[in-house]
Formats: C-alpha cells, structure tokens, sequence
C-alpha cells in the first residue's frame, strides 16, 4: 500500500499535512520490523497451573524452580486476588498453594524477587509492598519507604538483582484517566536506611509522550524491557529493549 500514498500534499488538502510529510519514515520504521528474522519463540500454555479463573503476574525465582503468581479466588481462601506458589518437579509444576503470610482480603500479586529470592516486591491494592523471607516463610509486606507523593497512580514494577534500584510505571494523573493517557517510567533508589528515594521520570529515549508501562530489568542490571505505544511500532502497546550505556 505504500505506493499509494505519495510524498505529497493533495489538492484541496489544508489540514493534518503532517501526516504526509511524516509517513515515508512511519513506512521505513514499520519495513524494518517486519523484515526481523522469525527467532523461533514458542509459546505453550502451562496446563498444570491454568485454570478457569485468572492466573497472572508470574514472577520465576531465579533458579527457575519456584513460580509465583496471582490467582482470583483460591481455595479456602477470601475473595480477591491472592499470591500462589508453585515448584517444578520433574518438568512439571507441583499444585499451587496459597502464600498465606502474602495474602488477605483484598488483591496481592507479586512483581519482582531479588536473585537470592530473599525479597520480594509485591502489589497489593494499589500499593507496593516489601517483604522479606526469614525462617522459612515470608513475613508480612511492608509498605514502601519513600516519598510517592507526586504519582496519583503507580502500577507494575521491577527491582535489580541486588534489590537497590526499583523501576516502575507511574502517572501524575488519576487512573481513570492515565488507563488511556500518559503512563512513564520512574526509577527510585534505595537508601542506607532502605527509605527509597523519590521517583525520577526516566529521559527520553525511553519515555514518549503517550504510554510506557510493564517494565522487566534483566538481572543484567543494564537491560530493561518494556511496552510503549509511543515509539516506532506496529500499532498498540509494543514491547522494546533498551539497553542502559555506560554507568549514568
């Protein structure tokens, strides 16, 4: 379809021109992703833990042998979204259980495990909770230390390997309205006394001026994964890499 649309202002054409002057490098971005080798991914459903309710949030420890995830309405458990955990046992995963010490009434889920699996950041009605792992079981989430004041809605995060940096999504805006608006990434930083500094908007490149949510930093600490509808993509929400340079 390419070739017709031409590089050029119809007659009578007096409003939205930039959509012409703008399309050959819209075109040019698209080509390039289409033209990325298949790199054979494959997807398959894990039967042993889907169910006909909702599974989501699936945060793996990082030996691969523990999942947990967030499912509505567990067995003898409240209403609402509780954290679930699972174990692999000969390629298979175990029967989930409900993580009492992580669930209540309301909707928890978890986001992130540190790489010794000692701390975990996790969602808990609208807020980012904390809790550790000692005596063989996680003590209750803590909320977070720090200064969130300046976010009206704060929704999926990510922690570095070592627990120091968070990365989330964020909006100065009410949810009603940052659900179809401008949603960014903020990073924080962890202090001495584990108070986390206030969130700072990550500069561009990484954040546009529509929507950049669901971020993922590889243990890497260098490698950050993330959807946006702000940048050169094929239409909707796209997931991007971007890759931190040097040490700022």
């Amino acid at each position: 379809a390419q070739a017709w649309f031409p590089d050029l202002q119809p007659e009578g054409c007096t409003t939205y021109y930039s959509f012409y002057s703008q399309k050959d490098a819209w075109f040019k971005g698209v080509l390039a992703i289409l033209d990325f080798p298949v790199e054979g991914i494959i997807q398959r459903p894990i039967e042993e833990l889907n169910t006909r309710r909702e599974e989501l949030s699936p945060v793996a420890t990082a030996d691969g042998k523990r999942l947990y995830f967030a499912r509505t309405n567990l067995m003898g458990t409240s209403s609402g979204e509780d954290i679930a955990l699972s174990t692999k046992v000969d390629g298979k995963w175990s029967e989930p259980e409900v993580v009492q010490s992580l669930s209540s009434g309301g909707n928890e889920a978890p986001l992130a495990l540190t790489a010794d699996g000692r701390s975990m950041l996790l969602f808990q009605d609208g807020r980012l909770f904390m809790s550790q792992y000692r005596r063989g079981k996680w003590q209750r989430p803590d909320t977070l230390a720090g200064n969130w004041n300046d976010l009206k809605w704060v929704g999926k995060a990510t922690l570095s390997s070592d627990g120091s940096i968070l990365i989330l999504e964020g909006s100065r805006e009410r949810w009603e309205t940052s659900s179809s608006s401008n949603t960014d990434l903020y990073i924080c930083k962890r202090g001495k006394k584990g108070v986390w500094s206030k969130p700072v908007r990550l500069p561009r490149p990484i954040n546009t001026s529509r929507r950049e949510r669901s971020p993922f930093l590889h243990t890497d600490g260098r490698t950050l994964y993330l959807s946006s509808d702000g940048h050169q993509g094929l239409g909707g929400m796209d997931m991007y890499r971007t890759t931190r340079v040097g040490d700022g």
